[in-house]
């Protein structure tokens, strides 16, 4: 039986391999804007925003480097004490 060949990747798979070591690493990326730009700087690479979005979010599973926001009029004593006796 003969299978069609599909579509050629956008990213080749040496770049995909520095990416997910990229990712993996403590710095991150903090944007998936992050991401196209450093594909662009250093592989010469043109990938659109919804590319890397999809192949980052949901065929490496892989989370952006990011901490949630807080306030900053948040009490730390409040903070500290809801934690002490959150469990």
């Amino acid at each position: 039986m003969k299978t069609a060949p599909g579509a050629t990747p956008k990213i080749p798979e040496e770049i995909l391999k520095k990416l997910v070591a990229r990712l993996e690493c403590p710095q991150g990326f903090s944007s998936y804007g992050q991401i196209v730009e450093w594909l662009e700087q250093e592989f010469h690479l043109q990938v659109k925003y919804k590319t890397i979005y999809r192949l980052v979010r949901y065929q490496l599973k892989a989370t952006l480097k990011v901490p949630r926001p807080v306030s900053k009029e948040q009490n730390e004593e409040a903070v500290s004490l809801f934690k002490k006796t959150f469990l």
